[in-house]
């Protein structure tokens, strides 16, 4: 019985903390009661990028009905991006050299990501993996 014991690895019901996509974030984000049901918005700073946007949040929930809110299953896009919300989506230096901007913005219940595209997999990622996941 030892062997196995000392061999066996740990298993947990979930990813380590960090793996779980986007960062921690506490500031007011925009459908907090939606987000607290666990409905995903993104936010998009640029006109141009919001077909993109419902078009990655048709595909990973279907259109944001009102039921599918209320079940905290929906996918929301706000285009543009809210006065307030874009000076969270801003440029940072590293190192001295500069890098893109982000111009999209996706908030979960206490989670945050930004991305310089609607193509970036770990925009879709995230939405996928916080979809659902209620206060609580």
């Amino acid at each position: 019985m030892w062997f196995f014991t000392a061999n066996d690895g740990a298993t947990t019901s979930g990813p380590p903390a960090s793996a779980t996509p986007g960062f921690a974030w506490t500031q007011a984000v925009p459908h907090a009661a939606d987000v607290d049901r666990g409905n995903v918005v993104i936010v998009v700073h640029d006109a141009a990028d919001v077909a993109a946007a419902r078009r990655l949040a048709d595909e990973v929930a279907g259109p944001a009905t009102p039921a599918l809110r209320a079940a905290g299953q929906a996918v929301l896009v706000d285009a543009p991006a809210p006065s307030g919300i874009a000076a969270v989506i801003t440029c940072r230096a590293r190192a001295g050299h500069t890098i893109p901007c982000p111009n999209v913005a996706a908030y979960a219940r206490g989670r945050i990501l930004t991305a310089t595209s609607t193509d970036d997999p770990a925009l879709r990622a995230f939405v996928e993996y916080w979809l659902g996941r209620a206060a609580g």
